[in-house]
């Protein structure tokens, strides 16, 4: 059986962070359509944007898989 990137964990640390989506994405320099697919699961996290989120969200590099794989 598949399992569902929910990135939920992830979801809890930007709304700690930064409130909402909207804000993150801006941060990211991105648009909340572009966030919100990564979050769905449409898109995928590149090792970059990986890099910056964890930067912005303050998320240690051991923690990465936490936050960025399976739920």
């Amino acid at each position: 059986m598949d399992r569902v990137r929910t990135y939920g964990r992830l979801r809890e640390r930007i709304r700690e962070k930064f409130d909402n989506v909207d804000s993150f994405a801006d941060a990211m320099k991105k648009s909340r359509t572009t966030i919100s697919f990564k979050l769905n699961g449409k898109v995928p996290w590149n090792q970059c944007d990986i890099e910056q989120a964890c930067e912005l969200l303050d998320i240690l590099k051991a923690e990465i898989p936490d936050y960025f794989f399976y739920d």
